[in-house]
């Protein structure tokens, strides 16, 4: 289910000539998303978001403003900002295969704060299904795509703390080094289509036991990692590449960053 949003508006918006419009923008980990309605009269208002794939805090930027349309003239009347902490357990179709308890899914519907992480709900599935063997061995595994963190504290919780993490991301945010990094977890920051940055990489780690590409999510930037990287995947690995489907939903630049969730 879409979570839910209210807002007033004071009465003292009646005296307004013309439709107000209401804009609220969702800003996290994933690209920004918009959500706009135009409406006459004061009150409670409602809108429904679909932010139930996002983790942590999630800051909502509203808007409210004069206009027709967010592309015509308009006269901006207020704007504000409200934090709030996501209390959705993850609903999902489990698939016949599956195991009944997933600590993955135990650990996110548990993690209510902390570094922000976006992860698909079909994925829990699959990660338990292909990666559990792994649990409670030495494993070094290499996630592309970092953005706030998330995804790293989720897989030292789900690994324990034998797990080595190797993280790469395109664009740091400040601090994230100093923040993010520990004696088992490195942060490298490198263009995922770069051949160069990927030979100067596995030349200074173990090879990994597990690749998860959560990284640009465009087919050439996928394809130049994994001709880079899975020659020098350890025995008995696993490589998983997420978010293919983006390739064929957006037009997306090579520039954009190397991240959705974690």
């Amino acid at each position: 289910m879409p979570s839910k949003v209210f807002a007033w508006l004071h009465d003292d918006l009646q005296g307004f000539v013309g439709q107000i419009r209401l804009c609220i923008q969702a800003d996290s980990n994933a690209p920004s998303k918009f959500f706009c309605d135009l409406f006459r009269q004061s009150g409670m208002v409602r809108f429904d978001l679909p932010i139930e794939l996002m983790d942590g805090i999630v800051t909502l930027t509203a808007s409210l403003a004069l206009g027709e349309s967010p592309e015509g003239p308009e006269e901006l009347l207020c704007k504000d900002q409200v934090r709030f902490q996501k209390y959705l357990r993850l609903t999902r179709e489990v698939p016949s295969w599956a195991d009944a308890a997933n600590p993955l899914v135990e650990w996110w519907d548990l993690h209510r704060e902390g570094l922000n992480t976006v992860k698909m709900a079909n994925y829990f599935d699959v990660y338990h299904r292909h990666l559990h063997h792994f649990r409670g061995r030495p494993t070094h595994i290499l996630e592309v795509g970092v953005a706030s963190g998330g995804s790293l504290q989720m897989w030292k919780a789900y690994f324990g703390p034998q797990l080595r993490l190797t993280a790469v991301d395109c664009c740091p945010f400040s601090g994230m080094r100093g923040e993010l990094e520990d004696h088992r977890t490195s942060i490298w920051i490198g263009d995922q289509a770069d051949p160069d940055f990927w030979r100067e990489l596995v030349q200074s780690v173990p090879p990994p036991d597990i690749v998860v590409d959560d990284g640009g999510h465009i087919g050439s930037m996928q394809l130049a990692m994994f001709q880079s990287l899975w020659p020098h995947v350890a025995p008995g690995g696993v490589y998983i590449v997420e978010d293919i489907f983006l390739a064929y939903t957006q037009t997306r630049n090579s520039k954009l960053r190397m991240s959705n969730n974690s």
